[in-house]
């Protein structure tokens, strides 16, 4: 299954002409468009992001698979450089701490709690001087967590009340790795276990061009339609990510849960897949 989310922390379907807009502010409040419509930009699925300036080692709370209602508290170490969301947050006692977002991280990351049959659901520290906040990284989808699930409009009409069963999902992760997770239900924007994937690529060079992102890899996952371009080296594989820019608007029809999602489509290589871009109520 998938990650959790730790700081942020439908049934009829219509397309919507493929155009996202400049935000635009309606009183205190900053308005993004989608098309014609006005969305809040706090319902985006975006997040603020930090790097890691040296090794450190943060406060992460863990769940086992099998037992999802039992918490562990553990190290675990960020080695320098990652990549990760994160939100500062001022308690009412102790000094500001940073608290970080783990669904989005990578399995070379989290390689230890995962073998041991653990997720990451929580991560604090108080060392915020070994992170430096960075710009969205280029290779994650406009307003998207990089949550990309396999199909197209007939697959985003089979949401039920924010459930996606997805039997091939491919997550992005913010520290640039392509995984694969062949995995069934996730619910949107809080998936609730990650486990190993079943294949991964590190993103070692990211190109941007107009709607589309050419990604460049040293391996490649096979059936995703990765092409060789180099005989060997860093940039041996090329895949791309493209947005159709055909956003698509779920209303949810649950009498328990009336979330409002918006959706982008993407093609990633030979597949089409969607993400949530926004969530209202």
């Amino acid at each position: 299954m998938f990650k959790k989310g730790l700081t942020l922390i439908l049934l009829i379907a219509t397309t919507i002409t493929p155009f996202f807009t400049s935000p635009v502010s309606a009183g205190a409040q900053t308005r993004v468009k989608i098309n014609q419509t006005s969305v809040n930009q706090t319902d985006l699925n975006t997040e603020v992001y930090y790097q890691t300036t040296q090794k450190v080692t943060v406060k992460a709370t863990y769940y086992s698979f099998d037992f999802f209602g039992h918490a562990v508290v553990k190290r675990l170490s960020l080695p320098k450089g990652t990549i990760l969301a994160a939100q500062k947050k001022e308690p009412s006692s102790s000094t500001s701490v940073l608290r970080l977002t783990g669904y989005t991280l990578s399995y070379s990351v989290l390689k230890a709690p995962l073998d041991r049959g653990e997720t990451v659901i929580q991560a604090t520290t108080t060392n915020k001087k070994a992170f430096r906040r960075v710009k969205t990284p280029d290779y994650l989808p406009t307003w998207s967590r990089g949550d990309l699930y396999l199909g197209q409009k007939s697959a985003i009409k089979k949401v039920n009340s924010n459930l996606i069963r997805s039997p091939y999902t491919i997550q992005i992760t913010s520290d640039g790795y392509i995984e694969v997770h062949n995995s069934s239900d996730h619910e949107i924007n809080h998936p609730d276990m990650y486990q190993k994937p079943s294949d991964s690529v590190k993103i070692n060079r990211t190109k941007r061009v107009s709607n589309t992102r050419y990604f460049y890899t040293g391996q490649k996952i096979s059936g995703l339609g990765f092409k060789r371009i180099n005989q060997t080296g860093p940039k041996k594989y090329q895949i791309t990510l493209k947005d159709l820019h055909q956003p698509q608007y779920q209303s949810s029809q649950s009498r328990i849960d009336h979330q409002n999602v918006y959706y982008s489509l993407y093609q990633l290589g030979n597949q089409f897949f969607f993400t949530p871009i926004a969530e209202t109520r």
